[in-house]
């Protein structure tokens, strides 16, 4: 999982290799002069790839020596950009997805930032309450009827409160691990289980895939080698797997018509591609055309998420905590007030 940090320093070094391809000077010379743009935070990552371009690295080796500040899906795309020839278009087309994803990261962050502070507020207020306000009960006679005292006790929280921490702690661990599986759904973090990201992560990534296959067909790199770089640069890790598959039938002389079950796998738009496809030409066309409709699939699903998820973070949390805060300090009330009926005189 990245961190904010990271993601800000992969896509300034974006934008700044991006714009020295493009405008076709030495990176080895004018990376120096890209490092003064940028912050103090953003600039030793570039820094790093300047010396080992400097040293006589290819531009991917230096990226691939960054280690986890660099994930590898970036420099399998900018191998493949180097593939095809088309390195500015690959970069260009990875830093409008990537800052999309940031964006949304960020509205999203800030969105849960209201609901969790009223629910750490809550805490705080119904521990309080079981210490100091609940001990004032006691005539009621048995403790267990006030729900609050089954957590909190003299002594503070119970053990079954240390219990659903760790369970909660752990859960948190295992999302973060399957999500440093997925590389691009790192750029989302633990926010990638909210409802709704998923599917703008799956089309980020089908749109990167169908993208990257575009530009290596364009420039006659063979099918095999395009599917396999394609789902390497894509970071979705279940295209992997059906492409890699079909790569190796193809460098066996297999027939792309023969594997309906590895064709199922794909991103639909693509392998309606691959089925028409009868020329590298027609191939390019329909896989532009796919591409261009993922990236616009995926532009309105993040739309759809940076407009409800406010609103849903509030409801849920927001909601959720004013109902259990609402019954916890109530209810030693109501339990008073059937504890006094219940007298005779």
């Amino acid at each position: 999982m990245q961190t904010h940090q990271q993601i800000e320093s992969l896509l300034a070094l974006n934008q700044e290799i991006a714009l020295l391809v493009r405008a076709g000077v030495p990176l080895a010379a004018e990376l120096p002069a890209s490092a003064e743009r940028l912050t103090e935070q953003q600039s030793p990552l570039l820094a790093r790839v300047q010396a080992c371009v400097q040293a006589g690295a290819p531009l991917d080796e230096a990226l691939a020596q960054q280690g986890d500040d660099i994930p590898e899906t970036y420099v399998t795309l900018v191998r493949a950009g180097l593939a095809a020839d088309r390195l500015p278009a690959a970069l260009e087309a990875f830093g409008v997805a990537y800052r999309r994803l940031a964006n949304l990261r960020r509205g999203m962050a800030v969105a849960l930032v209201y609901p969790v502070a009223v629910a750490m507020l809550a805490v705080v207020l119904l521990v309080f309450a079981a210490l100091e306000l609940l001990p004032t009960y006691s005539w009621l006679g048995a403790d267990s009827r006030i729900t609050i005292n089954r957590f909190v006790g003299p002594g503070g929280p119970r053990p079954v409160v240390w219990l659903g921490a760790a369970a909660v702690a752990a859960v948190l661990a295992a999302a973060a691990w399957r999500v440093k599986r997925n590389p691009i759904a790192a750029a989302m973090g633990l926010l990638g289980w909210a409802p709704g990201v998923g599917a703008t992560l799956r089309l980020s990534g089908y749109a990167a895939y169908t993208w990257t296959l575009c530009l290596l067909v364009q420039n006659r790199v063979p099918l095999a080698s395009s599917l396999r770089l394609s789902a390497e640069a894509s970071g979705w890790r279940r295209l992997e797997e059906p492409s890699l598959a079909l790569a190796a039938k193809l460098e066996r002389g297999g027939n792309l018509r023969a594997e309906p079950a590895l064709l199922e796998e794909l991103p639909p738009l693509v392998r309606i591609g691959l089925l028409i496809g009868d020329t590298p030409e027609r191939l390019a066309e329909a896989l532009a055309a796919a591409a261009e409709d993922y990236d616009r699939r995926a532009r309105e699903s993040a739309s759809r998420v940076a407009a409800y998820f406010p609103a849903a973070a509030v409801a849920v949390i927001g909601g959720t905590t004013l109902g259990v805060y609402a019954y916890l300090m109530l209810q030693p009330y109501v339990q008073a007030l059937i504890e006094i009926v219940g007298w005779r005189p």
